[in-house]
């Protein structure tokens, strides 16, 4: 009862309320205002867009081979550079050096490895024993047959001793030097028996756009062998004249230099492996001093052409030891004076050898005498000595 009375209340207080509301709502009146507002609007002079485009992906190129040479020169012309000096390729190129004279070269990436000596005793602890090519250098670190070898910056690579000649009956001559380059970088080759023989290659990214062609490498390569070239034929004319001084006893010292370098540039990487004067007229009792510019060995042999360089030696189980000759490596002088029947040999002479730098040799009967270079002669590097009577 008392919960229905409650709600009633409510009921009739909502309805009275309503009522009161609409009798006190007044009547709208609607007026029109206007009134001025000022308004600033500041536009720019000036509107730059700028439109940001998205470039394309850089191409990645294909692999490629690029040949060059490993060296210059012919005959007692000899160039000991790469051709040319200094390469830019890009990663996953092979570069192939091709031998490109006569002499000596053993070429090497040596990443964390130390350079290896070329020439160690064949024992260690007993020198007399002789010496030869340490087989690291001598033979090449990739197997015949082998694919060819990639180069990261830290593995030893080498091509063994580059010839014309092959190693063996029916096998192919050992005249050039193949690496994959995997990683970017500069690297440098050398060759371990000229010192001032290197080369720069500079790998970079498989995008790079700007390596040259090989038309470009070649032309290049060309312009750099023409001037050491000219380097070459400066040494032979600088060598070409005869020169002497009195001796005590009335005689004459002639000097001829085993060898020629530019004297203006000094250059080692372009030499003339010739005697000069190449021929030389003498009176009977003078002396002669040979002085070598690298390193070269004055042989007096009656037994043409000449000894040989290296005595291989088989070894079983493994690679021969390649044995240097002691007819062109150990000093052969019986006499001061020369006598046609016995063997004369300076072995070894120059700034690089180990022989020091020249070698003398008195002349007391007239004839001709033919000399030649132990270690160069199958390049052409022969002398002559005219003694003509005395007085």
């Amino acid at each position: 009862m008392f919960r229905q009375v409650r709600f009633f209340f409510v009921f009739a207080f909502a309805l009275l309320f309503l009522s009161a509301c609409q009798m006190m709502t007044p009547t709208p009146v609607v007026m029109e205002v206007t009134r001025e507002v000022p308004v600033t609007v500041e536009v720019p002079k000036e509107v730059e867009v700028v439109v940001t485009a998205t470039p394309e992906a850089m191409m990645a190129h294909e692999p490629r081979e690029i040949f060059a040479w490993a060296a210059g020169g012919q005959d007692t012309t000899t160039v000991q550079a790469f051709l040319p000096s200094t390469l830019d390729i890009r990663v996953g190129d092979t570069v192939t050096w091709k031998l490109g004279s006569d002499d000596f070269h053993i070429l090497a990436l040596l990443g964390d490895a130390e350079m290896p000596a070329v020439v160690i005793p064949v024992d260690a602890a007993d020198p007399t024993k002789g010496a030869m090519i340490n087989p690291m250098a001598g033979f090449p670190s990739r197997m015949p047959g082998a694919p060819v070898e990639s180069h990261d910056g830290h593995n030893f690579v080498g091509s063994g001793l580059l010839s014309y000649e092959p190693a063996a009956p029916g096998a192919p001559p050992n005249d050039h030097f193949s690496v994959v380059f995997t990683t970017p970088g500069t690297y440098t080759v050398h060759c371990l028996f000229h010192p001032w023989h290197t080369a720069t290659v500079h790998v970079h990214e498989n995008t790079y756009t700007d390596a040259p062609d090989q038309a470009a490498i070649d032309a290049q390569a060309a312009v750099e062998l023409a001037a050491y070239e000219a380097q070459v034929e400066a040494a032979r004319q600088q060598g070409s004249l005869p020169v002497s001084m009195p001796a005590a006893d009335g005689s004459t010292i002639w000097f001829v230099r085993a060898g020629g370098l530019n004297a203006l540039t000094g250059d080692f990487r372009a030499q003339a492996y010739d005697f000069l004067p190449k021929e030389l007229t003498i009176k009977a009792g003078d002396t002669i001093v040979w002085t070598s510019t690298e390193i070269h060995a004055v042989t007096f042999d009656d037994a043409p052409p000449g000894p040989e360089i290296v005595l291989p030696q088989m070894v079983e189980g493994g690679p021969p030891m390649l044995i240097l000759n002691p007819e062109v490596f150990v000093p052969m002088r019986p006499s001061p004076v020369y006598d046609p029947a016995q063997y004369f040999n300076s072995a070894d002479i120059g700034p690089i050898g180990v022989n020091g730098l020249s070698w003398a040799l008195t002349f007391t009967e007239p004839g001709t005498y033919t000399y030649l270079c132990g270690i160069h002669h199958e390049m052409g590097m022969e002398g002559t000595i005219v003694v003509e009577p005395k007085g």
